[in-house]
C-alpha cells in the first residue's frame, strides 16, 4: 500500500471557483481526489496582508 498525502491548492475565486481545495493525493495511481473546499473572503486576506 502506498503512502497517503494531502495537498492544499489555492485558486482565484472567480466564477465557480472556491479558492482553497483540500485534496487526497494517491501517488501509487497518480491521481488527486477533492476532499473539501472553501471560499476565501477577499476582505479577510487584505486584513492579514497589508
Amino acid at each position: 500500500m502506498a503512502d497517503k498525502y494531502v495537498a492544499y491548492v489555492g485558486s482565484y475565486t472567480r466564477g465557480e471557483s472556491d479558492g482553497i481545495y483540500i485534496l487526497d493525493a494517491n501517488v501509487e495511481y497518480a491521481y488527486f481526489k477533492v476532499r473539501d473546499s472553501f471560499k476565501i473572503n477577499k476582505s479577510f486576506i487584505s486584513e492579514i496582508i497589508p
